[in-house]
This record gives C-alpha cells, structure tokens and sequence, in this order.
C-alpha cells in the first residue's frame, strides 16, 4: 500500500470536513424542537398534540428523502447527491423563518427531514470510498462531532435569537458547504464503478497527496469489478448471504445507537434536565452535556482505529446502560414515591455526565460500519435501509417517549431504555467482528469466506473463523 504520512492525509481531512458541513445542519434541526418547542406552546398558541407532530415531521421527512436517493447515489454520484441536498435544506429554514401556523411548521420540518434523507444516504458512502482505512475511523468520527456541534449551537443560538434570526444562519451554514463542497473531489470507487479512470486517479493523488497512486487504483479497480460483475439488486441485501451477514451487523450496531435514548434528548433535552437539573438553566445543561460529548467523541476519534470498534461498542453500551437505569430509577423514586432524594440531588447529573462520556464513543461506529461492510453493488441499497432504519426507529422512539411519559411518568422511557443497552450488549457481543485496519476489499472477503452465519459475525480481533 502507497505511503500514508500525515501530509499525504490532509486533503481526505478537509474534503471529509468539507462534506461534514452539512453535518452541522443536520444537528440544527435534530436539536431545534428542544429549544424552540417551548417557544411554539407559548408564542404562537400551538398545542402540545401540534408540537409533536412538529417534531415527528422530521423524521417522516427523511423517509421521503430515502427513497429519492436510491436512484440518485449510483446515477448522480456521491458528490452530486450532496450538493443537491443543498437545495432542500436551503429551503426549509427559508421557510422557518416565516412560518406561524402549524401546517408551515411541519412543512419546513418535513423539507428539512427530506434534506437529511438524502444526505444521510450519501454521506457514509463518500466518506467510507475517499478514506484510507488507517485513518477512516477518525474522519468518520468528524460526522457525529460535527453533528453535536450544530445541536449545541442551535441550542446556544436559541436562548439569544428567535426563530427567523436562527433560521438565517441555518442558510448561511448551507452557502459555505455548499461554496466550498462543490470544489471537492469525487469518490474514486463510484468514479472507477463509471469507468472513469482519469477521474478516479486524479481523485486519488488529491485524496493521498502524492502520484503514486497506481497500487490504490488497482486495488479500486480489482473491488469494484468483484463487487460490480452482477448488478446489484435491492434483494441481493437479503439473498446473497455476505451481504445478509453484513446487514445483521449494520442493524445491531444502528439500533445501539439510535434505538437507545437518541433522539429524545435531542428533542426534548431542555425539558428533560429542567427535571433532572431543577436548579440549574437548562440550556447552560444542554450546552455542558454535548460539550462533554464533543470532546469525548473526539477523544474516541484517537481510538477508534487504535482499539477498534467492536471493544469500543462493548464499553460503550455497559456504561451507558448503567447511567440511563440509574436516572431511570431516580425518576421513579421521584415521580411515585415518597422517598426522600434531598442527599441524592447530584446523582441525575452524575449519571447524565457518565452517560455523556461513554455515549460518545458510539457516534463515528455505526457510518464506520456501515461506509465498510457492503460491496459497492448494493451500498446504496444498504444506506438506503439504514436511513430507513433510523428515521423509523427515531419515530418510535419519539412516540413511545411522549407516550410514556404523558401516560405513566418519565421513568418508564429511562428504565426501559436502560435494559435496551443491555440488550444490545449481547446482540453486539455475539453478532459484531472486527473490521480495524481492514481494506474494503479485506472486509467483503471475509465477509464471503466465513463458512457458517452463526459464527460469521462473532470473531475477535485477530481471530479467522
């Protein structure tokens, strides 16, 4: 494999940071019901059945935008498909700032999820094909810190601007990914997929910062026709039993993450800690909790491609199940009896601040996964069902979360969510092998060489099965 010093590297660091703008975007509009849903209830008399259907807008949104991307990925390009993202997300915050009924409100929502859809879709894909696989992990990372950040400035932005002032800068964001993105090279995979070989080298030399680039060409080549002799098919996900394995991989580690608790602090965040925080600004709490996970994300940014990713799930979902039961048992105590919690004040934001620390380090897995498993044929495929996954699961999460909590109290969402971590432990421990240090094409040749698909996907770090 061609050298790779930390020069040669910097132009994957700045496309990546350049794709990653929109990243921040995507977090503005995952953290804005939680600091402007109380603005909606009390400054344009929207109820609290109206508010949530404000926020699930959102999610229905990115289905939409799922299925305009299938086609659009393979025909259009990685590169195209994010810059015509741009337009959408143009939009909704245009729309945003002028909105005062419900109906507009869950437009710009539903516009802004369609957006997400389609970059969501795109994006795992173009950072997994422009990555070296010693420092994919890393730039992978930058995806959910970019994404923590627009939930934080949001957040910040919303305690000081009201929603039209905050929606311009929203468009401002987009202007600058947009002026900058367009100047940024293709992924050398889809370009090699076209035949366009030039292309695809000059992508290379930029992306490895040297001309000799011949071994990594060939070494796209030699992938993509192996991936590519067969043109992919949506089934091929389900019948073609390395991308079946594969898929059991990508869901178990989506659903750690996203099935558990994310998307309800998101959304819901200054209401939560109002409770668990009494004494305390909840925004000056919102603004600390995903501070800390900034940096602890990227802290496991520096680990990633060091520990790898299936210890660093494992770690991950203990402690963090641990913290979640113990703030849903602070609830409960709380909410439905009579105990006295006057010397246990501080055990809510203790566990919020674990839970923070040990979260983050599930942030960059799950595209570092899902960028990696599947053979270019039905990548799109793939990222297409885990976007599908995700917006589906984020709606029931929403819903069981507001459900729950209108009906039996707070502590039901936080306990049950609790054991889900615990679920997923297993799932992970059992079903998730180690892909660090691996090329694409090492993990589609593994992926094709295991001989039974109940050890397929439970191997360690330097066994084969």
């Amino acid at each position: 494999m061609p050298h790779t010093s930390q020069f040669s590297s910097l132009y994957q660091v700045l496309a990546t940071l350049s794709a990653l703008l929109i990243q921040i975007v995507v977090g503005i509009n995952e953290g804005w019901p939680s600091v402007y849903g109380p603005v909606l209830l009390e400054s344009f008399n929207i109820t609290t059945s109206e508010e949530a259907w404000i926020v699930q807008a959102m999610n229905i949104g990115e289905l939409l935008g799922c299925l305009v991307s299938l086609p659009a990925v393979d025909r259009f390009g990685r590169k195209m498909s994010m810059l015509g993202a741009s337009l959408p997300y143009l939009l909704a915050p245009t729309l945003l700032a002028y909105a005062t009924t419900t109906p507009l409100f869950c437009l710009a929502r539903l516009i802004s999820g369609l957006a997400m859809g389609i970059s969501n879709t795109t994006i795992f894909s173009y950072l997994g094909e422009i990555s070296h696989p010693t420092i994919r992990g890393k730039l992978t990372m930058c995806l959910y810190i970019l994404n923590l950040l627009g939930i934080v400035l949001i957040n910040v932005v919303g305690s000081s601007f009201n929603i039209r002032n905050s929606s311009f800068s929203t468009v401002g964001i987009v202007l600058v990914f947009v002026l900058t993105f367009v100047w940024m090279p293709e992924s050398p995979y889809f370009d090699v997929m076209k035949k366009n070989f030039d292309r695809a080298r000059k992508s290379l030399v930029k992306l490895r910062g040297h001309p000799d680039v011949d071994e990594d060409l060939d070494q796209i080549k030699e992938t993509v026709k192996i991936q590519t002799e067969h043109e992919g098919k949506f089934k091929d996900l389900f019948v073609v039993k390395s991308n079946r394995r594969a898929l059991v991989v990508a869901f178990i580690v989506l659903g750690s993450k996203h099935l558990i608790v994310d998307g309800i602090i998101d959304a819901y965040g200054q209401t939560i800690f109002q409770i668990l925080v009494p004494n305390v600004s909840p925004t000056l709490v919102i603004v600390v909790y995903y501070t800390l996970e900034i940096f602890t994300a990227f802290f496991a940014s520096c680990l990633v491609d060091k520990l790898g990713r299936r210890p660093m799930i494992l770690v991950a979902l203990f402690a963090s199940g641990l913290a979640i039961l113990t703030v849903g048992t602070y609830l409960y105590l709380k909410l439905h009896t009579s105990t006295d919690l006057r010397y246990m004040n501080t055990v809510p934001a203790t566990a919020i601040g674990v839970f923070a620390i040990f979260y983050s380090f599930l942030y960059s897995i799950p595209a570092t996964l899902l960028s990696e498993l599947f053979p270019m044929n039905v990548k799109t495929f793939a990222s297409f069902l885990a976007t599908l996954y995700f917006s589906t699961i984020s709606i029931i999460n929403i819903t069981f979360y507001q459900v729950t909590t209108c009906n039996f109290g707070m502590d039901v969402p936080f306990l049950t969510l609790g054991v889900s971590f615990f679920v997923h432990f297993v799932l992970v421990y059992i079903f998730v092998f180690e892909t660090k240090g691996k090329s694409l094409g090492d993990i589609q040749r593994h992926l094709e060489t295991v001989t039974t698909e109940s050890t397929a996907i439970c191997i360690t770090y330097n066994e084969e099965c």
